[in-house]
């Protein structure tokens, strides 16, 4: 077993089952991992723009899939529909894409940056319309890049992302300055993070670590410093920058 992170405490900010794969992957590394979901993931406010949309799947030439949540939630949704053959999928980074398929969908594109806005622009030129399936009011980088190429975008949400309060003991802990790193896979996480922080600021020294652009932009925004953002956005890239920074002993 690899001990980069020996010891070091690093606070974990997804949901349970989101966060089970990076808590998996820290402690492999040895760290210590401090529980702190800060917020929970939900059907969307309405299936209304979803269900539209599964009835007019021929309309379409991309479906954009922006999250393993996301695929999570059309595919439950979708059921047993059968997708049109000539319906091409996109998927924002291999985690997503394994998911995907493992559901039973082919997907024909991963960008080679795991970003929304890097899959926009990987799927050519503009021919037709693309299906984004996404969290409710998620950030407008891929919509926006994709209308700027010329291409009609239709935004579905298939799922929403709700602040959770962490159990007190778990606040206590952060807020104590008990940990020596966090880190961020969303903006949703960064922006809940900082919420339970609250007036109180980071210990000194203290590490944040961010899985991608999106998340870091949100990071700053919510009034964070962001030590490392992960050239890699998955929670393995996460881990190993996270790692190639911790002061050495």
């Amino acid at each position: 077993m690899s001990a980069e992170l020996d010891a070091m405490r690093v606070v974990v900010t997804s949901p349970s089952a989101a966060g089970a794969e990076i808590t998996e992957l820290l402690a492999e590394r040895g760290a210590s991992v401090i529980p702190l979901p800060v917020f929970e993931i939900v059907e969307p406010s309405s299936w209304t723009a979803l269900d539209s949309a599964l009835e007019r799947l021929e309309d379409f030439t991309w479906l954009l899939l922006t999250s393993r949540n996301a695929v999570a939630g059309f595919v439950d949704r979708a059921g047993d529909r059968i997708l049109p053959g000539d319906l091409k999928i996109g998927a924002v980074g291999t985690s997503t894409a394994a998911d995907a398929e493992a559901a039973g969908l082919e997907v024909d594109l991963v960008p080679t940056a795991f970003t929304g806005a890097a899959l926009a622009a990987a799927i050519g030129e503009p021919d037709g319309a693309v299906l984004i399936a996404r969290v409710e009011d998620g950030p407008p980088e891929t919509p926006a890049v994709l209308r700027e190429r010329g291409w009609a975008v239709e935004e579905v949400p298939v799922y929403r992302n709700l602040p959770l309060d962490p159990a007190l003991a778990e606040i206590a802990v952060v807020r104590a300055g008990d940990f020596d790193a966090v880190t961020l896979m969303s903006p949703s996480a960064a922006r809940g993070f900082a919420r339970v922080m609250g007036e109180v600021p980071l210990p000194e020294g203290a590490l944040v670590a961010c899985i991608g652009p999106m998340t870091a932009q949100g990071a700053e925004a919510a009034g964070l410093w962001v030590d490392v953002v992960a050239p890699t956005h998955t929670a393995a890239g996460l881990v190993e920058a996270l790692a190639a920074i911790r002061p050495s002993e």
